[in-house]
């Protein structure tokens, strides 16, 4: 058994991870089974096909409506329930631990915060998914920058101002940041709700 996106060849992105035996084409090949296709190469041809071009495999084209097996990436898989967390003042992506009953806001710790514990025997954390939570916090992070940056050279060039100093000083106090901060969080859960719904599990082994 093993989880996936059913994805119209239509709606692959660049880096998707293609499970090759759902391939009508590649299935038989010697790699499927073994390692997944990563798209690397999109093109819609005509209305009625699609061009997709894996890394290390000829370019297929796929009749519009092919439905392909994408394989999660790994904060869709994430063992646990995503929260909001803002501890000590600093505002985060974390997990609940249900069999604690509490937010845990470092996994290297036990529910207590007193402890230091393996992640992988205490919370069944892999690698992989201390890696994808801590790159959906700095996703968060720096959308958050990306936010307060557009929003701030929009009025200055609106009011014709050329120096971001006085904007430097306004947002640096915090309460702004923070607000916005939980917008981009709620909003990030909110996303990754919406795509694990969308998750099947298929009587296939994982890979």
């Amino acid at each position: 058994m093993t989880k996936v996106f059913k994805r119209r060849v239509s709606d692959l992105a660049i880096n998707d991870m293609v499970d090759l035996t759902s391939c009508p084409y590649l299935r038989n090949h010697a790699m499927a089974g073994m390692v997944y296709g990563v798209v690397a190469h999109k093109e819609v041809e005509d209305p009625n096909t699609v061009v997709i071009g894996y890394e290390g495999i000829d370019h297929i084209g796929y009749p519009v409506d092919t439905v392909l097996h994408v394989k999660p990436a790994a904060i869709y898989l994430f063992p646990h329930e995503l929260v909001e967390s803002d501890h000590e003042g600093e505002r985060n992506i974390r997990f609940f631990h249900k069999g604690s009953g509490v937010v845990i806001n470092d996994p290297l710790m036990d529910p207590t915060g007193r402890v230091e514990v393996d992640p992988a025997s205490e919370y069944r954390l892999t690698d992989a998914d201390l890696k994808a939570l801590q790159e959906l916090n700095e996703a968060v992070d720096e959308a958050v920058n990306d936010a307060i940056n557009a929003m701030a050279k929009s009025v200055q060039d609106h009011l014709l101002i050329t120096t971001g100093d006085f904007a430097g000083r306004h947002f640096s106090c915090g309460r702004g940041h923070r607000k916005l901060k939980k917008v981009a969080i709620r909003y990030a859960l909110a996303e990754i709700a919406a795509m694990k719904a969308e998750i099947v599990t298929i009587e296939e082994p994982a890979k």
